[in-house]
């Protein structure tokens, strides 16, 4: 969590002094946020490795599922131009909700109870996902 932290200063430290982009005081919103969205893949990891039966399965390389979180997320195309079932789907996934934080923070100015707004659904997701993980471990161990 640390290090997804580190890198989202660096990075808002990047957009700021490199590309001249004013950080609004929300960004401190959007940072205080940024914990529970690194929590959500973290615990999401957590489930999955619950999941997977055999050791063999979780060690295995796989292909990465970023690019299809950034397709559905609506980061690089427009989330209205998808097919329903594409933005049932991308509602869902915890980035989306992040993205739509940090550009009502960045780039439309708004204020912090915007990005808790967002952040709820991830909140959910972080739930729920521990929920499962949780049930899968006892599972394991009984």
């Amino acid at each position: 969590m640390v290090i997804g932290f580190v890198q989202t200063v660096v990075l808002l430290g990047i957009i700021h002094w490199l590309f001249a982009v004013p950080l609004p005081t929300a960004t401190w919103a959007l940072l205080a946020a940024t914990p529970l969205f690194v929590a959500s893949y973290l615990v999401l990891g957590f489930a999955f490795s619950a999941l997977a039966r055999p050791r063999s399965r979780r060690c295995r390389p796989r292909p990465s599922p970023t690019c299809r979180r950034s397709l559905l997320s609506g980061f690089m195309f427009p989330f209205n131009g998808m097919p329903t079932w594409a933005q049932y789907v991308g509602e869902t996934i915890p980035l989306t909700h992040y993205i739509r934080a940090t550009r009502d923070v960045l780039l439309r100015g708004e204020g912090p109870a915007v990005v808790w707004t967002h952040m709820l659904p991830v909140l959910a997701f972080t739930v729920a996902a521990f929920c499962v993980a949780i049930v899968c471990y006892r599972r394991r161990l009984d």
